[in-house]
C-alpha cells in the first residue's frame, strides 16, 4: 500500500480518486436536479421546508465528496475531508425530516425530529473537534442513525404507502451493506463501490419521498 502524506487521509491512486470524485459528482448533479424537482411537487410551507433541508443536504454531502476527491492540495484536503464527513450526518437528519415533519405528526414527529437533529448536531459538533480522531465510532454514530427509524415503524408504516415503506427501508439496507467497503480501504477501489451504494441508498430515499411523501399535503 502507498505511504499517506498524512497519517489522517488515504492516499488513493490517480484513478481510484478520479473515480470517486465522478461517482459523487453525478450524485451532485441528480442532487441539484432532485432538489428542484422536490420544490416543484411541494404543497404547503411544511413540505417545502422539508424538500429544502433534504434536497440540500444530497447537495451538500455529494458536493463535498466530490471536492474532497478532487482536490490534492495538503492543507485543503483534511478541512474538505472533515466536511464529507459532517455532510453525512446532516444527510442523514434531512432525509428523515420529510417523514418526521409532513408524513408523521404529533407527539412522534415533534420528540422524534427533535432527536434526530440534536444527534445530527453532536456528530457535526463530534466531528469538528475531534476531527478524524475515533474513526470507527464515526461509522457507528451514521449507522445507528440511520436505523433509529426502526423506533418509529410503526407510525411511518402507517402515515406512508407499502411501496414508499419499503423503498425507505431498501436505501438504509443500501447504506448499510456498503459499509463494509467503505472500512476497507486498504483494498484499491472499494471506496468508489462504498459510493455506489451511497448513490443507490440515496436514490431509494429520494423516490420514497418524492413519489410519496411529497405532494401529498392537501393544501386549503
Amino acid at each position: 500500500m502507498k505511504q499517506t502524506a498524512s497519517p489522517q487521509i488515504h492516499q488513493y491512486s490517480k484513478l481510484e480518486e478520479r473515480l470517486n470524485a465522478f461517482t459523487h459528482f453525478f450524485g451532485f448533479a441528480l442532487a441539484v436536479l432532485g432538489l428542484g424537482a422536490l420544490l416543484l411537487k411541494s404543497n404547503g410551507l411544511a413540505e417545502v421546508i422539508s424538500s429544502i433541508v433534504f434536497g440540500s443536504s444530497m447537495v451538500l454531502l455529494f458536493g463535498a465528496s466530490t471536492l474532497y476527491h478532487s482536490v490534492s492540495n495538503s492543507r485543503l484536503k483534511p478541512i474538505l475531508k472533515r466536511a464529507d464527513h459532517i455532510a453525512i450526518y446532516l444527510l442523514i437528519a434531512g432525509t428523515y425530516s420529510p417523514f418526521l415533519v409532513v408524513a408523521i405528526d404529533g407527539w412522534v414527529s415533534t420528540v422524534s425530529i427533535i432527536t434526530i437533529w440534536a444527534v445530527a448536531l453532536f456528530g457535526v459538533g463530534f466531528k469538528a473537534i475531534f476531527k478524524d480522531k475515533y474513526p470507527k465510532l464515526a461509522v457507528t454514530t451514521y449507522a445507528v442513525m440511520g436505523w433509529l427509524a426502526l423506533l418509529i415503524i410503526v407510525p411511518i408504516y402507517n402515515a406512508v404507502p407499502l411501496t414508499g415503506f419499503i423503498f425507505l427501508f431498501l436505501g438504509g439496507a443500501a447504506y448499510s451493506l456498503g459499509i463494509p467497503f467503505y472500512m476497507a480501504k486498504h483494498k484499491h477501489y472499494t471506496h468508489a463501490i462504498w459510493h455506489l451504494f451511497v448513490l443507490l441508498g440515496a436514490a431509494c430515499h429520494f423516490y420514497a419521498i418524492y413519489a410519496f411523501v411529497i405532494g401529498q399535503t392537501v393544501v386549503v
